[in-house]
């Protein structure tokens, strides 16, 4: 589900790379309750922090994107990876 959501993330943002409030509240809109649990709510927690950050801009917003941009890349390359091997 994380990779699922992580690649819906990047698709949204491939135009300007840009995470938005609407890019990041769409995301998981096909998730469910799951999203909560899958790896110990790591992304759900990451999404609600983008949404903080990209709505109301503050002094650590910075330290959010870089760990949002990190997350969505090791999950897109793990995607990638595991595309091959089919």
């Amino acid at each position: 589900m994380e990779r699922t959501l992580a690649a819906r993330l990047l698709v949204a943002c491939a135009g300007d790379g840009l995470f938005t409030p609407v890019r990041v509240r769409e995301t998981p809109l096909d998730g469910s309750v799951a999203l909560t649990y899958v790896g110990d709510g790591r992304l759900a927690r990451l999404l609600a922090q983008l949404i903080e950050v990209t709505t109301r801009p503050a002094p650590d917003a910075d330290a959010a994107l870089t760990r949002a941009w990190s997350l969505e890349e090791r999950l897109a390359r793990e995607r990638v990876g595991e595309d091959e091997e089919l």
